[in-house]
């Protein structure tokens, strides 16, 4: 039985599929063919531009971001007899926010790591979903899926920024 937080991702991962059907390009996107990670795998370094950089900050409704460059491996492992592919990363950020007492400008840098394994849309049961995400060998490791052969590792730079921002960011002072 697939949990709550499954089942979310499981419906968000349906609507980035569709949306990637559709052609929508993500405000950050740079995408990597996993046929083309060696068996010992790949490493990335991105960089956001000025206009990708100013896209995201609108969409996570920043004052603006000042740089934001991610460093990501990539490496294809064997899971219940298939692939997953392990993704390690390491992003570094400065961000401009609003203060939520002075509503004055806070910057804030950020520099953080964060692990994702990805399984193939449709590779894998709900059980071995469920099974991955609860093993003691990716008990710090999100799930998530890739669609079409593509891991988009700049919507997931973007994604991981997201989650770390300060939701209540304070001026000092």
């Amino acid at each position: 039985m697939l949990t709550a937080y499954a089942n979310r991702k499981k419906k968000a991962n349906k609507d980035y599929k569709a949306m990637t059907e559709q052609n929508l390009q993500n405000e950050f996107s740079r995408i990597i063919t996993v046929s083309r990670i060696h068996s010992k795998g790949a490493e990335e370094k991105i960089e956001a531009s000025p206009h990708e950089r100013e896209a995201l900050a609108k969409r996570f409704s920043l004052i603006g971001i000042n740089s934001l460059t991610a460093k990501i491996s990539l490496e294809p492992k064997e899971y219940f007899n298939k692939q997953i592919i392990a993704v390690d990363g390491r992003v570094n950020a400065s961000v401009r926010q609003q203060c939520i007492r002075t509503l004055e400008e806070v910057t804030n840098v950020l520099d953080f790591t964060f692990s994702v394994i990805f399984v193939k849309d449709g590779e894998f049961t709900g059980d071995e979903l469920s099974e991955i995400e609860s093993s003691s060998l990716m008990a710090d490791e999100e799930v998530d899926i890739y669609y079409k052969g593509r891991i988009d590792i700049g919507e997931l730079a973007a994604q991981q920024l997201f989650v770390h921002l300060d939701q209540y960011p304070r001026k000092v002072g």
